[in-house]
């Protein structure tokens, strides 16, 4: 399957960003064309910058977690693709993840499963910096409760904030992010 996007320096100079997970990217700069790709932290910060010249082709991944790119035109017009095979059980069935203890989340946990399996109470944070669209879903396997909570800048907009029982399920979804160190989020399913 690939999904294939065009920016140019008239209409669309710079792309919003991408976040890539378990893909092949490319990149592909038409003649006379040249810009530039930027390789992005949680916080948009760069990591770093890849030059784009004319009439060239690049490769990047497969991606083992998630990555953050933001591409910019500065002449011309660059296409970009995102492939991946049609049944990926990496990135389609979901992955399973169990863990103990308390837990920040992080943007490779994004699609995620994670599976609670402490007998002691924990507390899963939601960073600021996850972007709309982020989620997870939550298990309670073990016998420990499981409360979600906001990290500083982030806001938790449903009332409820654990899993109800041992053996219950939610998930975490962030709606918007409207500077990128402003999550809103929800907590939903078997909660309390």
């Amino acid at each position: 399957m690939t999904d294939t996007n065009t920016i140019s320096l008239a209409s669309e100079p710079t792309r919003t960003t991408e976040l890539v997970n378990g893909l092949t990217m490319t990149v592909t700069a038409s003649a006379n064309s040249t810009g530039k790709l930027y390789h992005l932290d949680q916080t948009n910060v760069v990591l770093e910058t890849i030059p784009i010249a004319a009439s060239q082709t690049l490769i990047f991944g497969p991606f083992p977690t998630i990555r953050k790119y933001r591409l910019e035109c500065d002449s011309g017009s660059i296409s970009y693709a995102f492939d991946k095979k049609d049944f990926d059980y990496s990135t389609q069935m979901g992955n399973v993840e169990g863990f103990t203890g308390a837990r920040t989340l992080t943007l490779s946990d994004n699609g995620k499963l994670l599976r609670c399996d402490d007998a002691s109470a924990l507390t899963i944070t939601v960073p600021n910096t996850m972007p709309a669209g982020f989620n997870i879903g939550i298990l309670q396997w073990g016998a420990g409760s499981v409360t979600v909570a906001a990290a500083s800048g982030a806001t938790k907009r449903s009332s409820a904030s654990a899993l109800t029982a041992q053996y219950a399920a939610g998930s975490i979804t962030v709606a918007k992010n409207a500077d990128g160190v402003s999550a809103e989020f929800v907590l939903g399913g078997s909660v309390t």
